[in-house]
């Protein structure tokens, strides 16, 4: 099921991840990780030499641990975001957010928003309580998206990613999924 959602630069379709999407959400994963390398804790050139396996797995997280939706744009991807089920019973009232990433010249649309609302939406259809996920607190225009989409500060994770020796501290965010219903 796809949405639509008008910009100042056209028409994107919001949608799930398919099967055929592979190459291009690997080459867009890859985008971010290579350009932003100081704002994600996975590394650009471990990523690279990843099989197939490892990239379908990512896409598809078994269907029910998780889901990962696109932004698309005239058949080109240009935005994507992830949630995560918690790993044990105990804990898969959590839906943690990841992989956020839009294209450079896409930023500042809401993109990323309505894509952290799929995932919230597919989270609370799956029993997440609780979104989480972790910014890197010098990445301001995230964190601004984040708090402005109703996630709060509960804590700093220090020196969680370090790039070329600089140590970075992430910030962990909440957002309770009830007041999605509000």
């Amino acid at each position: 099921m796809s949405e639509f959602m008008e910009t100042s630069r056209g028409t994107i379709t919001l949608r799930e991840a398919r099967g055929e999407d592979l190459e291009a959400f690997r080459d867009l994963r890859l985008e971010a990780l290579r350009d932003y390398p100081g704002m994600f804790g996975s590394d650009y050139a471990v990523n690279k030499i990843q099989p197939t396996e490892f990239w379908i797995n990512r896409l598809f997280l078994h269907n029910s641990e998780g889901k990962v939706y696109f932004a698309e744009f005239e058949g080109s991807l240009i935005a994507m975001c992830g949630i995560m089920l918690g790993a044990t019973p105990k804990v898969r009232h959590n839906g943690t957010i990841w992989g956020v990433y839009v294209k450079p010249e896409w930023q500042g649309l809401h993109i990323a928003r309505k894509l952290i609302d799929l995932c919230a939406g597919w989270g609370l259809a799956n029993g997440v309580k609780l979104l989480k996920l972790a910014v890197v607190a010098e990445n301001e225009s995230a964190i601004r998206c984040y708090k402005a989409y109703g996630f709060t500060v509960y804590g700093t994770d220090p020196q969680a990613v370090c790039h070329e020796g600089v140590m970075h501290n992430e910030l962990l965010m909440v957002k309770p999924i009830s007041s999605l219903l509000q």
